[in-house]
């Protein structure tokens, strides 16, 4: 098993953050992530995340700034996984899927003001077409069956906004020399 590595950026106006969207009817989940991908190897994350925005969406990342690095180890969903592959489950191993992630968040800002007034951007992972939606944080924790990726994310963003203390071993707030403050 490999580590993969993500970078992924947050597009934020007006308290809505620019997700990405699968909806999976195996389970009635709806998960939302940041746009960006993984990285390749002798990247920089840094170019990784610019690289990614761009095949994507389209867009060109304005001022990109590292925010958060978080680390997860999460077992998967067989229904799921036969979902965003297109593969019937019985395709797929009986044994548990586990896998390990280091994802790099950064934020950064859209070339225009466009970008920010559609409500749905229509987006390409490789050979897959999906949404990005602009949702509020409030919208996936309040909603059952919604879940930000990585695992963390949320938990960061909302003690960002609230002046929470959020402390955990994997997810880890970058912190600038001009701001250092506590995690």
């Amino acid at each position: 098993m490999s580590i993969r590595i993500s970078c992924l950026c947050l597009f934020e106006h007006e308290g809505r953050y620019l997700f990405q969207e699968a909806i999976y009817a195996s389970s009635g989940r709806i998960m939302y992530r940041p746009i960006g991908g993984t990285m390749e190897y002798g990247e920089r994350s840094i170019d990784t995340v610019v690289r990614e925005v761009q095949e994507e969406i389209g867009a060109v990342i304005e001022q990109p700034s590292l925010r958060y690095v978080i680390e997860n180890h999460y077992q998967t969903n067989r229904l799921e996984i036969a979902e965003i592959n297109g593969v019937q489950v019985e395709e797929l191993p009986e044994q548990p899927q586990y896998g390990h992630d280091l994802a790099f968040i950064y934020e950064g800002k859209l070339p225009d003001q466009q970008w920010y007034e559609q409500e749905v951007i229509e987006g390409i992972e490789g050979e897959t077409t999906y949404r990005a939606v602009w949702k509020t944080l409030e919208e996936i924790e309040q909603h059952q069956h919604a879940l930000l990726v990585p695992n963390g994310l949320l938990e960061l963003l909302l003690s960002d906004t609230t002046g929470e203390h959020y402390t955990s071993f994997e997810h880890h707030r970058v912190q600038s020399s001009s701001s250092m403050q506590s995690v």
